[in-house]
């Protein structure tokens, strides 16, 4: 079995983009992110999990893909002002877990809610992700 590595810069020491993203915090400031730090990442990226659910349009400017947005056809969302408007860190246990709130989405937008929580798990946060209008 092949020890899992960093796609980046090829460490074993971490092995996502989460880890990654701590480590280069690390060498550029001289100490782990903050918290409140890491919110602001996770913030960043969630938003471009959403802004990679849009094309280009030549009429509205950005339309919501079909092909992408398949698992969350019949959620109520409303696609021109879908943002996250805050990431909160909260203990679990031993764990920071992060909650992603995205605004213009019910809070019954699951298809929603699991697409931003798996890629952003996959990438190594630990997050829930709730929906609100």
């Amino acid at each position: 079995m092949s020890e899992q590595r960093c796609p980046w810069c090829d460490s074993s020491d971490h092995t996502t983009i989460a880890g990654h993203w701590r480590w280069l915090q690390g060498v550029m400031f001289g100490k782990p992110p903050s918290a409140e730090d890491e919110a602001q990442e996770i913030q960043h990226e969630a938003q471009r999990l959403i802004e990679h659910l849009y094309d280009p349009d030549a009429e509205l400017g950005w339309a919501a893909n079909g092909r992408r947005i398949s698992l969350m056809r019949d959620e109520a969302i409303n696609w021109g002002d879908l943002h996250v408007i805050e990431v909160r860190p909260w203990a679990n246990g031993d764990q920071v877990v992060f909650e992603v709130v995205i605004e213009e989405a019910a809070p019954e937008a699951v298809g929603l809610q699991e697409y931003i929580a798996e890629w952003l798990t996959k990438w190594g946060w630990a997050v829930s992700v709730r929906t609100e209008w």
